[in-house]
């Protein structure tokens, strides 16, 4: 039996937050129901380097195939997990995910890659595996019928994270394990990577998905995180789903859109109060602007009022509502800033059980429509793996940095310090955790927003004196901040 495995590797942003690597346990499923033997390594699960190395030197010996999932951001840690499986080893590499997928012609020239894969890795890592068309070095992959894939087979887990039993697993997942009941999105907003790939919107037939349920239940799993891109885009399934999980005793949360907050959909009591009954506590949104004229201009097919409806309809039935923010966007103005930090205001007073996520520096996916404006206004496009390694635009830490943001990002046109900016917009927002500090900050953001005044950031200044400091670690843990 031809052994694989599959590597998440890391990314340049350190993340804290145990997480699942979802496409690789669905395409770790599919391998081993075609009767391969498969593990996953999460590097993210090493806090120790040399553990995850010893541990990648020890697996790959016995391996017929490597495979990394590579968004732009793992770039670095992939390449040196690739360098150090071609020292001990002569097993073919194979590089997927979303970076492969929009640059194949620069991976293909790159000798330390066996095989790029683009789209749905399942069945061209069959073919490379069964030695099929080994000249091709590029693998389109071909869209997989999700209703003839196995669901999610947990037992992959186990070895993947040791030292954690699967219900240990569910409990440091924020919002429970991930099930996948669809693929693909049916809108087009013009800064996601959906509107670039093209893929076909693919739903999971709901017995199929009811049957995934009931599997993970049997093995203690209550708590489910749909990772779909918009799980309510089918209302009818939507709702029929919600029907059937009734009485399946689960909690689970999912991603929506503001503009299904109208009177006849989820702005409906009696709709939400059912979605409330069957289990759901949270949903998420990209809300991304308080302009008008941006979301017009990304395609997001929403009104900025839909936000605020969105935020008092999930307050009337205790549902906790996620919105995510984005802010510098090429063509975005002083005064598309101050709506969006107008609106995230709004959006706390009118709901105040709300997160708040951002609004974040937009980071542009390549292939997109705004990534090509992005070029057109001065960006350099990295042409090579060492080229992307030192780029900014991979590395979080340089959107940060008023200087860099200043030289890499030539679309922002703000004269401020847009970081400054970021800062207070996201201190309106801040998380309830002891309440006099939390009002304190959630006032000073306020103040700074209201009054579009930015410059002496004092707190911003404490913050980056203490952070990484054993006094930040002593104030998380008393949940100080």
């Amino acid at each position: 039996m031809k052994k694989v495995l599959l590597i998440n590797p890391r990314f340049t942003e350190e993340v804290s937050i145990f997480n699942i690597p979802v496409s690789l346990l669905y395409l770790g499923s599919y391998l081993i129901e075609k009767g391969y033997e498969v593990e996953i390594i999460d590097a993210l699960y090493y806090k120790d380097p040399k553990q995850f190395i010893a541990k990648l030197i020890h697996t790959t010996k016995t391996t017929d195939l490597v495979g990394l999932t590579v968004m732009s951001t793992q770039i670095p840690h992939a390449v040196q997990i690739s360098k150090l499986v071609r020292m001990v080893s002569k097993t073919p590499i194979v590089w997927g995910g979303v970076h492969p997928t929009l640059f194949p012609r620069q991976l293909f020239a790159e000798p330390l890659i066996d095989y790029v894969v683009t789209g749905d890795g399942e069945e061209a890592l069959v073919d490379i595996l069964e030695g099929k068309r080994p000249e091709l070095k590029v693998k389109k992959g071909i869209p997989v019928d999700i209703n003839k894939t196995p669901g999610p087979n947990w037992n992959l887990l186990r070895d993947t994270f040791p030292r954690l039993s699967l219900r240990q697993m569910q409990e440091q997942m924020e919002f429970g394990m991930p099930l996948l009941t669809s693929r693909g999105c049916p809108h087009k907003c013009t800064f996601c990577i959906n509107s670039i790939l093209g893929t076909k919107y693919r739903r999971r037939n709901l017995h199929l998905v009811i049957e995934d349920i009931l599997q993970a239940k049997n093995k203690g799993i209550t708590r489910f995180e749909m990772v779909d891109e918009d799980f309510f885009a089918d209302r009818e399934r939507a709702f029929s789903f919600i029907n059937q999980v009734m009485h399946l005793n689960i909690r689970w949360v999912a991603g929506c859109r503001t503009s299904y907050f109208t009177e006849k959909y989820l702005g409906n009591i009696d709709n939400l109060t059912r979605i409330k009954n069957s289990g759901c506590w949270f949903l998420g949104t990209g809300a991304e602007s308080g302009s008008q004229r941006i979301l017009d201009k990304v395609h997001k097919a929403a009104k900025v009022e839909d936000t605020l409806v969105m935020a008092e309809a999930l307050g009337k039935v205790d549902i906790q509502g996620n919105f995510s923010f984005m802010i510098g966007l090429p063509g975005e103005t002083v005064e598309d800033y101050k709506a969006t930090l107008n609106l995230i205001s709004k959006v706390i007073k009118t709901n105040p059980n709300t997160y708040i996520l951002g609004p974040q520096i937009y980071r542009p996916y390549p292939g997109s429509v705004l990534y090509e404006e992005c070029i057109k206004e001065g960006m350099e496009e990295p042409r090579s793996l060492e080229e992307w390694i030192k780029s900014p635009y991979i590395h979080f830490e340089f959107a940060s940095k008023s200087h860099y943001l200043k030289e890499f990002y030539p679309w922002i046109k703000f004269k401020g310090d847009l970081t400054n900016l970021v800062f207070y917009a996201t201190l309106m927002g801040v998380r309830p955790r002891f309440m006099p500090v939390t009002k304190t900050m959630r006032l000073i953001g306020r103040i700074r927003c209201g009054l579009f005044f930015f410059r002496f950031p004092v707190l911003k200044w404490i913050y980056g004196a203490i952070r990484g400091s054993k006094l930040e670690e002593a104030l998380r843990r008393w949940q100080v901040i």
